[in-house]
């Protein structure tokens, strides 16, 4: 399994590295809570994942200037991202400055 996705449910789950990954961050805003993941029917369930709620998250995709395709609900909402082309965040700087161009060990760049 990745070290990031969504359950069938809605729910982010995460490995334990990438958990430990955001907390040697500094991020505080995010509650984890064990979870056993089962990925197909009849196999075995997994341990190290956890459920992850995101704590005063906040809408930072500027989705008319990002190239993604996504499902939208009758109120035109953006429900779920499968495939991203461009991404373009609507952030305000001072939250990202001190990542930006930051390696990390999962391959990610800030």
């Amino acid at each position: 399994m990745t070290d990031y996705a969504a359950s069938d449910m809605g729910c982010l789950v995460v490995s334990e590295r990438f958990k430990k990954f955001i907390d040697n961050l500094g991020i505080d805003n995010i509650e984890f809570f064990p979870a056993t993941v089962i990925e197909k029917e009849g196999q075995a369930p997994k341990a190290g994942y956890y459920a992850a709620n995101i704590i005063g998250l906040i809408e930072c995709i500027d989705i008319d200037a990002s190239e993604m395709r996504a499902k939208y609900n009758k109120e035109g909402e953006l429900k779920v991202i499968f495939r991203i082309d461009s991404l373009v965040l609507n952030v305000p700087p001072k939250m990202i400055s001190h990542y930006i161009e930051r390696p990390t060990s999962l391959g990610l760049f800030f």
